[in-house]
This record gives C-alpha cells, sequence and structure tokens, in this order.
C-alpha cells in the first residue's frame, strides 16, 4: 500500500464524516504506524501533496 494513497483515503474518510477543520500530522503519523510507516515518511508525503497542490 502506498503512503499518499491511506492519507488520501484517511482525510476522505475525516472529511465525509463532516468535520470541516484540519488533522494534525501527529494524528496522522498515528493512524498509519500500524501499516509500518514512519514519522518521517508521513511528513515528508505530506509535504510532497502541500507542493503539489
Amino acid at each position: 500500500m502506498k503512503l499518499k494513497t491511506l492519507i488520501f483515503t484517511i482525510l476522505g474518510d475525516y472529511n465525509l464524516s463532516g468535520r470541516n477543520s484540519s488533522i494534525r500530522a501527529r494524528s496522522l503519523v498515528k493512524l498509519v504506524e500500524p501499516f509500518g510507516f514512519t514519522s518521517s515518511a508521513v511528513r515528508t508525503t505530506l509535504h510532497r501533496l502541500k507542493r503539489e497542490g
């Protein structure tokens, strides 16, 4: 599984739940750690997603 795909899935579910606020990177890290992703990988992926727009 690609980290980018997992993050999009989590953010999509978060948005569909009716929340219109942001989610902290630390919270994403805790959610994806069981899948074997590191804090560094999450932060790098988030930075790239932000840069891509």
